[in-house]
């Protein structure tokens, strides 16, 4: 009932802002059924650009103090129009304290799968600010991050989003 909508709206050339969360309960299985949906829409609108907000889930994906993403859930980012925004603190800050060392990892497997051009820095403000400033929020990345090499961290802190809203020429 909704495609003439979204029809409509892949006409437009906006970017679109999905977040997701398991409908029925916040089970990993119903996670990976959001996954699996919004990689139907995206196959459907391959050229829509689209914004996963607020990352994936990820204390679902926490084993042995470290983040473990099974396959699937990079299955929707095979359309390269899909960015992932990276929001640890907020989803996170209740597991691991700053300067949360244990996703560093996680986010060098992002920057591997996807690139640094289709990652995103948020924080979620004020919410986060129950586990760490906003200072910390972007030293997390910007001084502990240290593989991320100049272009990559400049697009994750602000670069990708500018190119995403058109606002290099705002």
């Amino acid at each position: 009932g909704f495609r003439p909508f979204w029809d409509r709206i892949s006409e437009l050339e906006i970017p679109v802002f999905f977040s997701l969360k398991g409908r029925i309960n916040p089970r990993v299985e119903n996670y990976i059924e959001e996954l699996k949906t919004l990689q139907r829409w995206v196959n459907r609108y391959p050229d829509v650009t689209v914004v996963l907000t607020h990352g994936l889930e990820w204390p679902h994906f926490i084993k042995q103090d470290k983040i473990m993403l099974p396959e699937e859930v990079w299955a929707p980012f095979e359309n390269p129009n899909l960015h992932l925004q990276m929001l640890f603190p907020i989803s996170l800050g209740t597991v691991w304290d700053y300067p949360m060392i244990q996703i560093q990892p996680t986010i060098m497997e992002c920057v591997e799968r996807l690139g640094a051009d289709r990652l995103m820095w948020g924080t979620d403000m004020p919410f986060q600010n129950r586990f760490c400033t906003y200072r910390q929020s972007r030293a997390w990345i910007e001084n502990h991050c240290s593989f991320l090499d100049p272009d990559g961290l400049s697009a994750i802190m602000g670069g990708t989003a500018v190119r995403l809203l058109n606002l290099e020429t705002a």
